[in-house]
């Protein structure tokens, strides 16, 4: 069970007024990771277990969020039609506005997940391109995307191949490095509003190696992005992006390279951030 809401919090909720809903489904797995000892599979059981060491939020309300944990797909065999399936049978079953939050597992899930959501933009948070050239897999899974024809708007990059930022720049993607973060915000609030006004759905992926002073991924990266300045940036843009936001994910999380539970903390607070700034009251 998921902490939030929590179980004598639940009796304030007016179900029927309850304007979004939000449905948690965890995807363990770590099959074609770039590291073939990540264990991102561990990632939706300790952010649970971590969540009920968070008790409030200061983006909005955590307790004002209604979010319903479905538990958790096994995933390692990447079957699509379980997934889709999944998401299928929740909407049948709420007619709400539901927005699908997914743990991973490492970023290769946000291939599936995306596909079965079909949003019209991708807002992408990432210190890697994830688009390198060869097979369906985590480091590549965004290229794939791009060569379907959907949209992505990158943030957060700050080691990525040239051929990775080549590819990106012939595609015209909208890409900004963790500088371009702290020194052209405002230009990058500007050309995502204006990629927002164009869509009707919307889809974040979070890899949490965008986030400086997470060791628990596969590759840590010191230029990386506070947590702070990534979440007051998501609270300024709250209105344009919750109103068309279809689902989210969080990757890329290896509990067993965490040094004193500090990473999953940092992770789990970053996700009860997030769905307070997304929620609609």
């Amino acid at each position: 069970m998921f902490a939030f809401p929590r179980q004598e919090d639940i009796v304030k909720f007016n179900l029927e007024e309850n304007k979004r809903y939000f449905h948690l489904i965890g995807l363990p797995m770590s099959v074609k990771s770039y590291d073939k000892e990540i264990n991102t599979n561990l990632m939706p059981k300790f952010i649970r277990d971590a969540s009920y060491k968070i008790y409030s939020s200061i983006f909005g309300n955590i307790n004002k969020v209604f979010l319903i944990d479905h538990g958790d797909i096994d995933f390692e065999d990447l079957d699509f039609e379980k997934l889709k399936s999944k998401v299928e049978e929740i909407n049948d079953c709420y007619d709400k506005d539901n927005v699908f939050v997914f743990l991973g597992g490492n970023h290769l899930i946000s291939y599936f997940t995306i596909k079965a959501l079909n949003p019209d933009l991708i807002i992408h948070f990432d210190a890697h391109p994830d688009v390198e050239y060869g097979e369906l897999a985590n480091y590549s899974f965004l290229r794939y995307l791009i060569n379907e024809g959907y949209k992505v708007f990158s943030i957060g990059l700050c080691n990525g191949s040239l051929e990775e930022f080549e590819f990106l720049k012939n595609k015209n993607i909208d890409f900004f490095t963790s500088l371009d973060f702290y020194e052209k915000q405002n230009e990058i609030k500007e050309k995502l509003k204006e990629r927002l006004k164009d869509a009707k759905r919307v889809y974040v992926t979070f890899d949490v190696d965008v986030l400086r002073y997470n060791l628990a991924s596969f590759q840590p990266e010191a230029l990386g992005i506070e947590l702070f300045d990534l979440l007051k940036f998501l609270n300024s843009l709250k209105i344009e992006i919750s109103n068309k936001l279809i689902g989210f994910d969080l990757v890329e999380l290896d509990p067993t390279k965490d040094v004193n539970y500090f990473s999953t903390l940092m992770v789990t607070r970053l996700l009860i951030e997030a769905l307070s700034i997304f929620n609609k009251i």
